[in-house]
């Protein structure tokens, strides 16, 4: 970065843009590459990917480290358990209320590092496994991106059809405790992949990815799910959110 050797992971200033040359994590991830990252309350960055090694790491890593705010070092007091086979950590989010990292990709219900459910775990600050109560089996497909709502309730999108054995496609909202969301309700959901989700801020879901309908409604690649109204289901094609140019 600016001329300076960079072990993977670099800080850039808030305001300025500059480089953060303090946060230096002392060596590359092995193994693998890195895909994903969060921010918790106190600015430690937890770092997820296809790596086992690293990242100034002693041992075998899951694809998920934590880096310190200060230094960008290995952080040895967050340790996830060794994975048992070969895992993608795709999204990383930080439940800002209780310091969890909900942890999504591609991974069988064997890592139980993450709690034993595939595609979809918890893992508590210090990296030990949670086994969200509500979350029974977890997509049946990669998870690519989870997020943590402002009401505390989880949106996850990826390749999934079904999640904890219910028909979702690609898209679905869980409780804090990982059990479906029944008053969120993507129908026919997306024809393809889903990659992103974020929030606005009026609490609907905005989606992008490879596809080319949502519920049956043609659209392309970028759509925003409806809250409640006139003759509308949550979860629904939102037809208020229109793209022009036909997409993306």
């Amino acid at each position: 970065v600016n001329g300076t050797a960079q072990n993977a992971v670099a800080r850039i200033l808030n305001g300025t843009g500059g480089w953060d040359g303090a946060f230096a994590p002392t060596a590359a991830p092995s193994g693998g590459t890195i895909t994903s990252l969060a921010q918790d309350v106190s600015g430690n960055v937890y770092v997820g990917g296809t790596f086992t090694g690293g990242l100034g790491a002693p041992g075998a890593l899951p694809g998920l480290v934590r880096l310190l705010n200060g230094s960008g070092g290995y952080d040895n007091t967050f340790t996830p358990a060794a994975p048992v086979g070969t895992v993608t950590v795709s999204s990383l989010a930080v439940d800002a209320t209780t310091g969890n990292v909900l942890v999504a990709g591609i991974f069988a219900a064997t890592e139980t590092e993450f709690g034993g459910t595939a595609n979809l775990g918890c893992v508590n600050s210090s990296g030990t496994a949670v086994r969200l109560a509500g979350l029974t089996s977890g997509p049946d497909q990669q998870g690519r991106a989870v997020r943590v709502l402002r009401d505390g309730k989880l949106a996850i999108v990826g390749d999934f059809t079904t999640i904890n054995g219910q028909s979702r496609s690609r898209v679905a909202r869980l409780t804090s405790a990982g059990a479906i969301d029944a008053k969120f309700d993507p129908g026919l959901g997306a024809n393809s992949t889903i990659f992103a989700v974020v929030q606005d801020t009026s609490g609907r879901l905005v989606l992008a990815g490879d596809f080319t309908s949502y519920d049956g409604t043609p659209i392309n690649r970028l759509a925003r799910a409806a809250s409640l109204g006139a003759a509308l289901n949550i979860g629904s094609v939102d037809p208020t959110f229109v793209v022009t140019n036909g997409g993306v």
